[in-house]
C-alpha cells in the first residue's frame, strides 16, 4: 500500500466499552478519519457510529470490505477472536492495531506476525508505554539520573472490575483475570526499561470465588471466578536484572505508588501506566519531592499518547517516526504472561524463547509539533458561527497587554503578552517566550534563595512539558491560575470576578482559533514542573500574538 495524502482511514471492529475511548480520541484528530464501526451486534455498532459521527457501520466482514481504509483497530471481545480478525485484516492489506492481547496463545500471535512480516505492520496495546510518565522515566534512566537500575517492582491493588465495569465477567474468565487485564500495561514498562524477560517464577490464589456486577443494567448478576485474582511473579531479564510484580483484585484499597525502581544513586518512582489518555497518575518525581530529597526533577513528556501511537503506523501519511509498540513487543508480553500463568499452576520456573527487540523512545522533537486537532468553532445560539473580536491592531495588542497585566500579582503571578517577531511562529517560539518568563522569576530576589543555581529548561524541554488545553477551558483556567493560590486554595490573589473578567477578555482577544498550552494535566491534577517550586503555567497563541501566565508558590 503506497502512501497517499489525506487522513489515515481507520476501521473499528468491536463496539464494546473500550471503543468509546478510542472513538473519542481519534475523532479529535484531523489526520485520522474513522470510516466505519463493526460489531457482531449491529445495533451496538450503529449506536457507536451515530454517537461519534461515523458514516457507516456493519459486521466485521463489512468493515474489512470497506474502501479507503488503511488501518483496522481490533477491539473484539473475547481475546480469542483477536488473531482471526487481525489475520483477516492483514490478508486484506490493512495495518492492524490490536487491543491487548494479540491472541490467547503466543503461537497464534507468532503466526499472525509471520503472515504480516512482508506486508502491513501489526501493533498491540498497551500504548500507554508512550505516555508522559514512562517516557520521562526512560529518558531519566538513559541519562543516568538515578544510576543503574537494579530492579523494578510493581504492585497493583484494586477491588476488581466488577465494581465499575458493566460487563466484567470476561475479566474473571480463563485466559483473563487481573494478570492478563492489568499485567500488560505494567509488564510493558518493565520490558521497555530493562529489556526482554528470560524466565519467570510465580504463585497465585483466588480471593473470592464469585463476583457480582455492581453497575449498569446487569447490576446484581453473579458469575464464577475461573482464574487467580492474586498473582505474584519474579521475572529475570536478559541483562540479569529482576522485576517483582503483584496483581491483586480483591476487596482491598491499600497501596502507595504503583511503581518503584531501586537504583544505585536514588530510588525512582513512576506514575500509573494504565491511566492514559483519559486520566493519568501524578509524576513520580515531582518538583516538591525532588527539592526535598535532592533528586533531579524532570518535566514529563506530553500526554498525547493516543496521537503518538496511531502516528507510528506506516500507512498514509508516510511514516516519519519509528514503530514503537510493535507486534513483536506484544508477542513477547503475551509469552511472559502465559509463562507466569503456567508457573502459578506448576510451581516451576518457566523460560521464554521470544524477545521484544529494541524499543525506541518517542522522539522528543515530535512532541514540539502542534497536534492536528479538529477545531469546532463556538456556535452562536442565534445561528452561524460566533465571531469574537481578536487582536487585529495596535490598540488590540495594547488591550491584550493590559488585560494580562490585570491578572498579575507581585512575587506570585508573572505574566507577559506580545507579538512574535519570528516568521511563522509555532510551539518552539512560544516555549522560548516561556523560558524568558522563567528567567524573570529566577532573577526575582524574592525567589533566588529558593532557586539556587536554577537555570530554566531549554525550549525543547519546555515543549515536552506542555499539554494542549481546549479553547473553551482556557478562560476559567486562566482566571483560576491568577486568582487561587497553588498551595493554599483558600487564599486569593485576586477577586474572582476581576480575574474572570480579565481572563475572558484575553481569550476573546486571541480568538477562537488560538491554541492553548499548560503544564497541567487538567483531568487528574498532575503537573509537569518547570521549576523546583510549585508552578502553574498557561500559554496561548493565535500564531501572531501570545499571552503567558505563570504562578509560582512554595509552602
Amino acid at each position: 500500500m503506497s502512501p497517499r495524502p489525506g487522513p489515515v482511514g481507520v476501521d473499528i471492529i468491536g463496539a464494546g466499552t473500550i471503543s468509546e475511548q478510542y472513538l473519542s480520541t481519534l475523532e479529535r484528530f484531523s489526520d485520522a478519519d474513522v470510516r466505519i464501526v463493526g460489531d457482531v451486534a449491529l445495533d451496538r455498532a450503529e449506536d457507536r457510529a451515530r454517537r461519534h459521527g461515523v458514516g457507516a457501520w456493519g459486521s466485521a466482514k463489512d468493515v474489512l470490505a470497506h474502501d479507503g481504509v488503511e488501518t483496522v483497530v481490533n477491539l473484539t471481545n473475547p481475546v480469542a477472536a483477536h488473531p482471526d480478525v487481525s489475520t483477516e485484516a492483514v490478508a486484506a492489506g490493512r495495518y492492524v492495531w490490536s487491543e491487548k492481547s494479540l491472541a490467547v496463545e503466543p503461537l497464534e500471535a507468532r503466526t499472525l506476525l509471520d503472515r504480516a512480516a512482508a506486508g502491513p505492520r501489526v501493533g498491540a496495546a498497551p500504548g500507554t508505554v508512550l505516555g508522559p510518565g514512562v517516557q520521562t522515566a526512560r529518558r531519566a534512566v538513559a541519562r543516568g539520573d538515578v544510576g543503574a537500575v537494579l530492579s523494578t517492582q510493581t504492585f497493583i491493588q484494586t477491588p476488581g472490575s466488577d465494581a465499575w465495569h458493566p460487563d466484567p465477567e470476561f475479566h474473571f474468565a480463563v485466559e483473563a483475570g487481573p494478570l492478563f487485564d492489568m499485567g500488560p500495561c505494567y509488564l510493558t514498562v518493565h520490558v521497555s526499561l530493562l529489556g526482554s524477560v528470560t524466565r519467570v517464577s510465580a504463585v497465585g490464589s483466588t480471593g473470592r470465588k464469585v463476583r457480582t456486577v455492581r453497575t449498569g443494567d446487569r447490576t446484581g448478576r453473579e458469575s464464577a471466578v475461573a482464574v487467580p485474582t492474586h498473582v505474584s511473579a519474579l521475572a529475570t531479564f536478559e541483562n540479569g536484572r529482576a522485576a517483582r510484580a503483584a496483581t491483586v483484585s480483591t476487596p482491598t484499597w491499600s497501596g502507595a505508588g504503583p511503581w518503584r525502581s531501586p537504583a544505585l544513586r536514588a530510588p525512582w518512582s513512576y506514575p500509573n501506566p494504565t491511566r492514559l489518555p483519559g486520566t493519568c497518575g501524578s509524576p513520580g518525581n515531582t518538583p516538591r519531592t525532588a527539592r526535598r530529597s535532592g533528586r533531579r526533577s524532570s518535566p514529563s513528556a506530553p500526554r498525547r499518547a493516543a496521537d503518538r501511537e496511531y502516528r507510528t503506523w506506516p500507512g498514509p501519511p508516510a511514516p516519519v517516526e519509528p514503530h514503537i509498540v510493535t507486534g513483536d513487543l506484544g508477542h513477547h508480553i503475551l509469552d511472559v504472561l502465559t509463562a507466569i500463568d503456567r508457573s502459578v499452576a506448576s510451581g516451576e520456573t518457566e523460560h521464554m524463547e521470544s524477545r521484544a527487540g529494541t524499543i525506541p523512545l518517542v522522539p522528543l522533537s515530535s512532541w514540539s509539533r502542534r497536534p492536528a486537532t479538529r477545531t469546532r468553532p463556538p456556535s452562536d445560539p442565534h445561528g452561524g458561527v460566533r465571531q469574537n473580536p481578536t487582536v487585529a491592531s495596535l490598540e488590540g495588542l495594547t488591550e491584550l497587554e493590559a488585560s494580562m497585566a490585570a491578572l498579575s500579582t507581585p512575587m506570585r503571578v508573572y505574566v507577559e503578552a506580545g507579538r512574535f517577531t519570528e516568521p511563522d511562529p509555532d510551539l518552539p517560539e512560544l516555549a522560548a517566550r516561556i523560558r524568558g518568563l522563567l528567567a524573570a522569576v529566577a532573577a526575582d530576589e524574592s525567589w533566588q534563595r529558593f532557586l539556587p543555581g536554577y537555570t530554566p529548561p531549554s525550549a525543547p524541554e519546555i515543549c515536552a512539558a506542555l499539554e494542549p488545553l481546549e479553547t473553551h477551558d482556557a478562560a476559567p483556567f486562566l482566571a483560576r491560575l491568577a486568582a487561587v493560590d497553588l498551595v493554599w486554595p483558600s487564599h486569593r490573589h485576586l477577586p474572582a470576578e476581576t480575574a474572570e473578567h480579565a481572563a475572558d477578555r484575553v481569550v476573546s482577544l486571541l480568538g477562537p482559533e488560538a491554541s492553548w498550552w499548560t503544564n497541567h494535566d487538567v483531568g487528574c491534577g498532575a503537573v509537569n514542573g518547570l521549576t523546583p517550586l510549585f508552578d502553574s503555567l498557561l500559554a496561548g497563541t493565535n500564531g501572531e500574538h501570545f499571552a503567558l501566565a505563570l504562578q509560582i508558590a512554595d509552602d
